[in-house]
Parts: structure tokens; sequence; C-alpha cells
């Protein structure tokens, strides 16, 4: 049941060597690395699925204001972690 890639245009030669490439990298054969890809690929959510999703999350109301507060505070929190981070390597 062994098959092959056809890589015998410019383009898909580039495209198989890429994928080669990755899967090396990756530390996985090629064929197991096609196999674990098209498995991650199959879990993720469609689109339909993304906007079942939305469509039945609660609204949330907030002033744009309020918006900015929170990215803020989430920059701030995300700086002094990467601070103490930094500060643990030394």
């Amino acid at each position: 049941m062994s098959k092959t890639i056809d890589s015998t245009t410019p383009a898909r030669q580039r495209t198989y060597e890429e994928l080669e490439a990755e899967a090396r990298a990756a530390g996985l054969s090629l064929p197991d690395y096609l196999h674990a890809e098209h498995l991650r690929t199959r879990e993720r959510l469609t689109p339909e699925e993304i906007m079942a999703r939305m469509c039945n999350r609660e609204k949330v109301s907030l002033t744009n204001e309020q918006i900015v507060a929170l990215i803020h505070e989430g920059r701030d929190e995300r700086d002094h972690e990467l601070a103490a981070t930094l500060n643990d390597r030394r």
C-alpha cells in the first residue's frame, strides 16, 4: 500500500523538499509526518463550528476604554513575568 508523491514539476519538487525538511526537523519519516499533519488538520474546527461557538457565547459589553485598560493590564502582566524569567536566568 505504499504510495509515492509526484514530484515531477519544479513546484511539486519544492513542496516535496519542504515537507521532507519539516519531517526531518520533527524527527519523523515523511509518511509519519504527513499522517500527523493530517490528524492535526482534522482536529481543527471548521469555520461553521467556529461561528456556532461564537453565536452561543455570552455577550459582553465593554467600552473602548475598558478594552484598552484590559490590553494594558495584560501587557504589564506579561512584561512582569518576562522580567522575572530573565532575572531568574542571571
